[in-house]
Order: structure tokens, then C-alpha cells, then sequence
């Protein structure tokens, strides 16, 4: 990759026509903002303002290996070594997925429920702690407690909790494995967006999401595509209070077979909700 010019504008249209065979016109801008921003600082009207400003040579080559990074599929929010989650920053690597825009959603739906209750709420796979910290900055009475398998992950979580300002517990369970969690207490409110791709699903997935996001929070095997649910199901047999409150994100394909788990488990007022794509992506229930 060459430039022609120091001057950032003339780069910026430089990368942006680079990224756009991969990443399309639009989303290549949109890109070269971020990097524009995250790096230099400086925003699209100040440049507009100032189309005269140069960079350095080092700043030329910080904006050229992030450039390289994303014609390798790097996700942006690997690059800058963040993302926005509702209304937090939040730190995000390799070893936690990147939160999705439905995600937001499904909080957005246990906030409606709970917001009014001094509940006990446990986020079971809370990857960058994203569902717990946006549920505890929104319900400030709530006590909320983050759990996962990976302790890299509960770091990542630690240090957005502390760069938050706000005070959730961090435990590392597995939830496949009740003896990791039976000396846990009961909860009002168990909520999980755990691995649902399907093996057989890899080859839908994008480039960006395969090389670089962990597959232990993706993906299941064929065969047991619901495993993860069966698992926090036996978790709130003891752990979730009568009448307490299960979120999950889902499959989109296997709404149905979930709604009959929850009834094999005694469950009550069983809800599936669309996502912002008009798929069946979320469900509540409360327990008998």
C-alpha cells in the first residue's frame, strides 16, 4: 500500500477507495472516520474545515496498518479497542464477542420488565459484561452479578465495570458443570446470551466474525444445538426464585423448540419477541 499525499483528507479518500471493494462506499467512510477519530482525533466536520491538514510520517503509518488490518477482515472495534453498548463504552479483544446491536434490544426489553424492582439479576456468558453493566446503569438498585467460563473475559468485564463506575459481582462458572456454581445464591432475574450457531452455520458467517471473535461464545454442535439452554435451565431449577424472570437471546430457527423446553420445565407466560430484523430472537418466561 502507498500514499500519495500527507495530507489527510487525500488519504482519507485514498483508504476509502481501497476499503470499498471489500466493505462497500458506504461502510469504507464510515470506517475512515472511526479510524480518522480514534487515532488523529480529529472528526469528519474538522476536516472539512481544515482539508489543508497533514500528518506525520508515524501518523501516516498508523493509519496505514490500520488500514491493512481491516482489508484482513479485523473488526474496527478490535482496531480501536472498543465498542458502544446502549450509552457505554466499552473495552472489547479477541477473547469476548463484540456486541450486537439485538443485544441492546433484549436489554432494552429487561429494563421495561424490571426496571421498578430491587431485583437480584445474574448474566450467565457475560463476554465484555455488556447486558450486566447496561442493566445495572439503568436499574441502579438492582444487584447484579456477571458469570462466565472464561477468566479473560471476566477481566474485560472487571475493567468496564471499573472505567463505568459500576458495581456489578465477577464470577467464573461453568455452567455445564453445576458443582462450579452450587454454592451460589438464589435470583430474581437469570438472563443469558449464550453460544446458538450451529456448526453447519460456520459458512453463513462473515470473515471478520470467524478469524477474530471467540468460537466458544459462538458456536454449538449440530447435535446439540440447545445445550447451553438445557444447562441454564438445570442452573435456575435451583438458582431463580418462583415466579423469578429467564431472558435468553436465541437462534431465530429454534423459537419453537425453546418455547417447548421452558413448558417441559414448568415455565409460565412463555414470550417470544422479534428483534429490529423482524426475527424471532428473544425469550422470557417466568418460573412456576
Amino acid at each position: 500500500m502507498r500514499w500519495k499525499s500527507n495530507k489527510l483528507k487525500e488519504l482519507r479518500d485514498q483508504y476509502i477507495g481501497m476499503l470499498s471493494s471489500l466493505y462497500g462506499e458506504d461502510e469504507s467512510k464510515q470506517l475512515v472516520h472511526i479510524l480518522t477519530e480514534h487515532l488523529f482525533g480529529v472528526t469528519p466536520v474538522r476536516i472539512a474545515l481544515k482539508p489543508e491538514k497533514r500528518l506525520s510520517e508515524s501518523e501516516i503509518l498508523q493509519f496505514h496498518q490500520a488500514v491493512k488490518e481491516l482489508l484482513k477482515h479485523k473488526p474496527i472495534q478490535h482496531i480501536t479497542g472498543h465498542t458502544t453498548f446502549l450509552d457505554l463504552k466499552l473495552a472489547v479483544n479477541e477473547s469476548v464477542l463484540i456486541p450486537r446491536p439485538e443485544t441492546e434490544e433484549l436489554v432494552q426489553l429487561i429494563v421495561e420488565r424490571e426496571k421498578n424492582n430491587s431485583v437480584r439479576l445474574i448474566d450467565i456468558g457475560t463476554g465484555s459484561g455488556c447486558i450486566a453493566l447496561a442493566f445495572k446503569k439503568h436499574t441502579p438498585e438492582a444487584q447484579v452479578t456477571a458469570a462466565d467460563i472464561s477468566a479473560e473475559a471476566l477481566k474485560i468485564a472487571g475493567q468496564n465495570a471499573q472505567k463505568q463506575h459500576l458495581e456489578i459481582d465477577l464470577i467464573r462458572i461453568d455452567v455445564l458443570h453445576p458443582d462450579s456454581y452450587a454454592a451460589l445464591p438464589v435470583y430474581d432475574v437469570v438472563v443469558s446470551n449464550p453460544p446458538y450457531v450451529t456448526q453447519s452455520d460456520k459458512k453463513l458467517m462473515q470473515k471478520n466474525v470467524l478469524d477474530y471473535e471467540p468460537a466458544t461464545a459462538l458456536f454449538v454442535e449440530n447435535e446439540n444445538p440447545l445445550v447451553f439452554y438445557v444447562a441454564i435451565l438445570e442452573f435456575s431449577r435451583i438458582h431463580l426464585a418462583n415466579g423469578g424472570r429467564i431472558y435468553f437471546e436465541i437462534n431465530e430457527q429454534k423459537g419453537p423448540d425453546l418455547v417447548h423446553l421452558l413448558e417441559k420445565h414448568h415455565y409460565m407466560e412463555i414470550a417470544l419477541h422479534l428483534d429490529m430484523h423482524g426475527k424471532e430472537r428473544f425469550l422470557e418466561a417466568v418460573k412456576k
